[in-house]
């Protein structure tokens, strides 16, 4: 789950080596969010796209930001067994963000 609640991925081996994640749940906001930024269905859609294994408990792969219809490439770092550390930059690499994500069993 996002920060700030509003999102569950799940994340899931998409082939041998890769891992991707969709949108299981969505909050009002975000699936508002989404629409208005041209994502017309967030539940469902691929979020994070053939992450490829890239050092200690990193991944490195592409993610779709729904609320502005972007892909853009990112990264997964494994903090613990609860949380991942999912950042990205758009623009090259003048727009970073980086945020906590926390397992959770909502659905």
């Amino acid at each position: 789950m996002n920060p700030a609640g509003t999102v569950v991925v799940e994340v899931r081996q998409c082939s041998k080596r890769l891992y991707c994640g969709r949108a299981l749940w969505a909050s009002d906001k975000a699936l508002a969010d989404a629409r208005h930024g041209g994502t017309p269905q967030l539940v469902g859609t691929e979020l994070m796209r053939n992450f490829a294994p890239a050092g200690d408990r990193r991944w490195k792969g592409k993610f779709f930001i729904a609320d502005r219809n972007q892909t853009t490439s990112g990264e997964i770092k494994l903090l613990n067994a609860e949380q991942l550390r999912v950042s990205g930059c758009a623009v090259g690499r003048l727009l970073c963000k980086s945020q906590i994500w926390t397992r959770t069993t909502r659905r």
